[in-house]
């Protein structure tokens, strides 16, 4: 008779290893319950304000301000401090004293994301409202909408239950909180890591909020006249209902460029404002009164329409001036006194630079290393730190040239071609935006010199990779 087969006997060490990670399990999961109701006990449901006002410069209580829009908010071509919203933060703080820690009362929040339509611009809104909790939101809206007809991203409609439950506990939130704290001290928004991906049907914008994607959908016909103006009155209206929900107050503008197509959104922000009874800024207006005794390239660039930065500047001051008609903001002092006729002044703010980096080319002074070939072949060029720039030479300041849409005083001469293909001639500026340059001594028979700085952002065509010329000056 066979005998019956061993009966398998369970390992005692398997037999104590599942305890073992039971309560594993539950030590973390306990864990975390207790962080989360000590996180929710701490901030008080308020952990959205301290996620808006992370930068540490940046008081806990700081008073927000909103600005919703597209490339022209998102400040194309530029760096963020050089933007509409960047310049109005440092308004709103010039004109507010830090609190006793030193650190600023106000922030402004760019919520511009390159060819965005209104459409998306108002899905992103309750989030934003609800995380930033403003006391206004400046909004510059629907150009777009003549040509992207893209829906809102519906990508977080498809996530799961659990992903959109995770993101709601506060122990989360606070961890993205720590993590990206770190992440924008090691790595600066300059306006070449802003734009993480641009191309025909999609742009990714990283943000001091993690990224943020719209994609974009082109068809053959486009929005014109009354089609267009009606679209963006209708989802104006829609955005000025929610912000007003949202207890914020809604400002409306007009776009700043003159051309025709930016006239069916710009009237219909004017009428919106008008029958829901929100300030209005008519950008457009100012800058064609501007525009009477500023040449188009000093405010706009040509062929792009886009604001440079002292068009930027513009539209900062116009919209604190309306933030403070409005009660939303108190400046003290000075600026009390000088918003109310800015535009007089020439848009002059004591204590404020119209352009925070002026592109400048002057003889070496001691200040500045030169090499020794003698002060009058040496030079000193200012401009963004970082920033690359060109130096271009030519035996005669006349007869001027065309620089792709700019004019460029030198004479298209040899010495210009020769000096345009040297790489002696080019260089970077260092972290305080500052550079030397010496004459070669194969170019030393020219008898002018100019600087040409170029943008953050390169595209192939030439106006728009210059950001700013100076000169000629004589070097003899």
């Amino acid at each position: 008779m066979n005998a019956a087969p061993p009966r398998a006997t369970k390992s005692p060490r398997r037999s104590r290893a599942l305890p073992r990670a039971a309560l594993v399990l539950f030590s973390v999961l306990a864990t975390v319950a207790a962080a989360e109701v000590a996180l929710r006990l701490l901030f008080r449901g308020d952990i959205e304000r301290v996620l808006a006002t992370r930068r540490r410069e940046v008081a806990p209580d700081a008073q927000g301000i909103l600005c919703v829009g597209d490339s022209y908010t998102f400040g194309l071509y530029y760096r963020p401090e050089e933007s509409y919203p960047g310049r109005l933060e440092q308004i709103l703080n010039a004109g507010t004293p830090a609190g006793a820690d030193g650190r600023a009362r106000w922030f402004v929040e760019n919520s511009g994301i390159p060819a965005q339509n209104s459409a998306q611009m108002a899905a992103r809104l309750p989030e934003q409202l609800a995380r930033l909790q403003p006391k206004a939101v400046v909004v510059i809206a629907g150009f777009n909408d003549r040509w992207n007809f893209a829906e809102p991203n519906a990508e977080s409609s498809d996530r799961s239950a659990i992903s959109r439950w995770l993101d709601e506990l506060v122990v989360v939130k606070f961890t993205r909180l720590l993590l990206s704290s770190t992440a924008s001290d090691a790595k600066k928004l300059d306006g070449k890591t802003r734009l993480e991906q641009f191309n025909v049907g999609r742009i990714e914008v990283a943000g001091e909020d993690g990224g943020v994607g719209i994609d974009i959908k082109k068809v053959g016909r486009r929005l014109v006249d009354d089609a267009h103006y009606i679209a963006v009155a209708q989802r104006l209206h829609e955005m000025v209902a929610v912000i007003r929900a949202a207890g914020a107050l809604p400002i409306l503008c007009s776009y700043p460029s003159p051309e025709p197509h930016y006239e069916p959104p710009s009237r219909a922000a004017a009428d919106v404002a008008k029958e829901t009874r929100v300030p209005f800024v008519d950008l457009r207006a100012v800058f064609a009164r501007e525009l009477e005794t500023h040449a188009y390239a000093e405010l706009l660039i040509p062929g792009d329409r886009h604001p440079t930065d002292r068009g930027h500047w513009r539209m900062a001051a116009e919209i604190a001036r309306a933030l403070a008609a409005a009660g939303v903001w108190q400046p003290e002092s000075t600026l009390r006194d000088e918003l109310p006729a800015v535009a007089a002044r020439g848009y002059k703010l004591t204590g404020l630079q119209e352009q925070l980096y002026p592109v400048t080319l002057a003889p070496a002074t001691p200040t500045i290393p030169a090499a020794p070939i003698g002060a009058a072949s040496t030079f000193a060029l200012t401009g963004p730190p970082d920033a690359h720039w060109k130096i271009l030479v030519a035996a005669s300041d006349s007869p001027p040239q065309q620089f792709g849409s700019i004019e460029l005083r030198l004479a298209a001469d040899p010495l210009f071609a020769k000096s345009a293909r040297d790489d002696r001639c080019e260089g970077t500026f260092d972290a305080n935006g500052r550079a030397a340059w010496s004459v070669p001594p194969d170019l030393s028979a020219a008898n002018f010199v100019a600087l040409a700085v170029m943008h953050d952002l390169l595209v192939d065509a030439t106006d728009l990779q210059v950001r700013g010329l100076a000169g000629p000056l004589p070097l003899h």
